[in-house]
């Protein structure tokens, strides 16, 4: 059966195999059109076009001033989704290129989202996500949802689960852990020194090897690295002479520590500028240099009293040829003084003339 416009054949055809067609003289479904169609529905918002298998409808669109694409329409919890796809001429087989399921998620990359947005992808040479704006001072904004302060606000998790950086509520910033206590805390597992927690700052430009600056703190077997302002490690900041502690190896006398201006080698807390002290060692080893021989060599050493060199004593040793040990002071007077005493007793004065006084 065919309908005629204006003496031509073909405005309709009904084909012998039931099949309907607009626009077309052979039409390859049970309604094919060729040409622009429109679709109306009613005031009230009834589906425009109903889709679905015989004797059920799974999904409908209508338009009541608003569009609207509706899946599972009969409620039959089968697990419908809404998908869209390439080069596929079915229901299955092609390239799947996102996923609308019947709870809501969305898929990318994947069938079964397990998040409202998830997004899952193989390749390697291109950011999976990538977010930009023209807009001059807009950058990407994140919101977490509401509940107390130490709720997730933003992490990032791997494919094992884990949670290498993570912000809460309250915005202390974690790494490594998901409990930090402060607006940045580094957490790590020290089996080796690529995994004990630590900040390592480098320069790629030149020679990058000299340029590296590094800040680490291990456990037993690589000691404690503290700078803190107002208290102990772990502990609420409450004191301000608190400055710098260095333990190595957990034992007192590989300590360093740098509390009100005052620096401690060998003991925690050192009662002048600088205090040395170990049961097992020397105290203090100045090696490297001697002022009085202009000379540096690895037996020479020298210690320096006093402002300029004008006005210093020296204690000086050169171990290099007659290997000379010199106490010196500097000041260019035959009134200058050194002095040897027992207690409070001069023992033996040297006056810079030459003279010498025991007693």
């Amino acid at each position: 059966m065919s309908s005629w416009n204006n003496g031509v054949r073909g405005w309709l055809q009904l084909v012998n195999s039931g099949n309907v067609g607009i626009g077309t003289t052979s039409p390859g479904s049970l309604l094919d059109v060729n040409g622009a169609g429109t679709f109306r529905g009613t005031a009230n918002g009834s589906p425009v076009l109903s889709l679905g298998t015989a004797g059920t409808i799974e999904a409908i669109v209508n338009s009541p001033g608003s569009t609207y694409f509706n899946i599972d329409s009969n409620n039959d919890g089968t697990g419908s989704m809404f998908e869209f796809a390439t080069n596929r001429t079915g229901y299955s087989s092609g390239n799947v290129l996102m996923d609308i399921l019947e709870n809501g998620n969305v898929g990318i990359g994947t069938t079964n989202p397990t998040a409202p947005l998830y997004v899952n992808s193989s390749v390697t040479t291109n950011s999976i996500i990538a977010v930009n704006s023209n807009a001059s001072g807009y950058g990407p904004f994140f919101q977490g949802g509401g509940g107390a302060a130490a709720n997730y606000l933003f992490y990032v998790r791997s494919k094992d689960a884990d949670k290498p950086f993570y912000i809460d509520g309250n915005g202390n910033v974690g790494i490594g852990t998901t409990s930090p206590q402060n607006k940045l805390d580094i957490s790590g597992s020290p089996t080796s020194w690529t995994t004990v927690a630590g900040m390592q700052l480098s320069d790629t430009a030149g020679n990058a090897s000299s340029r590296n600056w590094a800040l680490f703190n291990g456990a037993t077997g690589y000691g404690n690295l503290d700078f803190y302002v107002g208290g102990s490690a772990g502990a609420t900041p409450n004191n301000a002479t608190a400055i710098m502690s260095l333990v190595g190896s957990g034992a007192v006398a590989n300590t360093l520590t740098v509390k009100a201006g005052k620096v401690g080698i060998g003991i925690v807390s050192a009662a002048n500028s600088l205090q040395a002290y170990s049961v097992s060692a020397p105290q203090a080893l100045f090696n490297g240099y001697s002022v009085l021989a202009s000379d540096a060599h690895t037996y020479n050493g020298s210690i320096l009293l006093g402002d300029t060199a004008a006005y210093q004593g020296i204690v000086d040793y050169s171990g290099v040829g007659n290997s000379v040990m010199t106490v010196k002071n500097s000041y260019n007077s035959a009134s200058s003084l050194m002095n040897f005493d027992m207690y409070n007793t001069h023992v033996i004065s040297l006056l810079g003339s030459g003279n010498v006084g025991i007693g």
